[in-house]
């Protein structure tokens, strides 16, 4: 994935990959089929990766800790793990390779949806899952903030987490005063 992250998936022969890995081409070739199931087989494992430090960071803390940690992991693991390879997928993959992608994708809010089930009422006025798509519109935002110049858009550092933080807190106001029925505006 190094490789593709520096030279762009065009530009990366599974030659230069044996080479990187110091294994012949043909040993490549028995473990995947071509350069689009390497691709995908190894954006999978680091999505799976993501995942699993996700899960990790749920276990334990109020629905605002955990969050905030798994809000963490995505500004320092998002951009370079899932999505500079989405577009390459939409770029140079076929469709059954790219939806792999897309539902490993669909399986990092799981961690989020069962933070929002553990420590959310038991009638919510938005399901778990809503809560966790819309939480995770708003901190992508933030994750891909627009640059100053050029109109372009770049990751946040990853010590920016008191914007997450500021995020989490006011979506969180609005998710609970939601689920108590309380309509009124938020002061």
């Amino acid at each position: 994935m190094d490789l593709f992250g520096n030279r762009g998936y065009s530009d990366v022969s599974m030659r230069d990959v044996s080479e990187a890995a110091g294994v012949t081409k043909a040993a490549l070739y028995y473990h995947f089929a071509d350069k689009a199931d390497l691709f995908t087989t190894v954006a999978l494992q680091r999505i799976d990766e993501i995942r699993e430090a996700m899960d990790t960071a749920a276990r334990a803390g109020s629905l605002e800790e955990r969050l905030l940690r798994m809000a963490t992991i995505g500004y320092e693991r998002m951009q370079t793990d899932v999505y500079t390879p989405h577009l390459m997928a939409h770029e140079h993959l076929d469709a059954a390779h790219h939806q792999q992608l897309h539902d490993a994708m669909d399986r990092l809010q799981e961690p989020v949806v069962r933070c929002f089930e553990e420590a959310g009422p038991q009638d919510p006025a938005i399901s778990p899952r809503a809560a966790s798509e819309l939480l995770a519109g708003i901190l992508f935002s933030l994750i891909f903030a627009p640059e100053a110049e050029g109109g372009g858009r770049s990751p946040l550092p990853a010590d920016q987490t008191e914007r997450a933080l500021l995020a989490i807190r006011l979506f969180l106001r609005g998710y609970w005063s939601l689920a108590s029925g309380d309509e009124s505006p938020l002061a």
